[in-house]
């Protein structure tokens, strides 16, 4: 006769007292000014890992004007840029980007249909952004 023995143990797999501070995309746009909200999206960067303030929060922060005058950049419209750019991001993050990422032969039937308004707002970068 034998016995089993079954001990369970709860194993946690974050710690409660981990405090995960999400990134700050005005600050990732400055940091990589030539980035496509794909390479964004590429890079992790969503609305899961990153956060956007509203203009006082960089009205009044030293680093994001001395960030845009060392760009030559005025600081409101470049916000106005980067928000409009985030909110584009929200509507693509959750939709099919890779393969909008992907440029295709003309001439390849194998190519699967993309949106042109999605490989547009995959393409777009946001100091560069022209209508908002």
């Amino acid at each position: 006769m034998s016995i089993c023995l079954i001990l369970s143990i709860a194993i946690s797999a974050q710690p409660t007292s981990l405090n995960y501070k999400k990134k700050d995309f005005v600050g990732e746009v400055l940091s990589n000014p030539n980035f496509s909200l794909g390479d964004f999206l590429s890079w992790g960067i969503n609305s899961k890992t990153c956060r956007i303030g509203n203009w006082n929060v960089y009205q009044r922060n030293a680093d994001y004007q001395k960030a845009c005058r060392s760009m030559r950049l005025n600081p409101y419209e470049t916000y106005k840029k980067i928000r409009a750019s985030w909110e584009v991001l929200l509507i693509i993050e959750n939709q099919d980007w890779e393969g909008a990422l992907v440029r295709w032969a003309s001439n390849n039937v194998f190519a699967p249909k993309i949106d042109p308004e999605l490989r547009h707002r995959v393409s777009i970068v946001p100091l560069k952004l022209k209508e908002y």
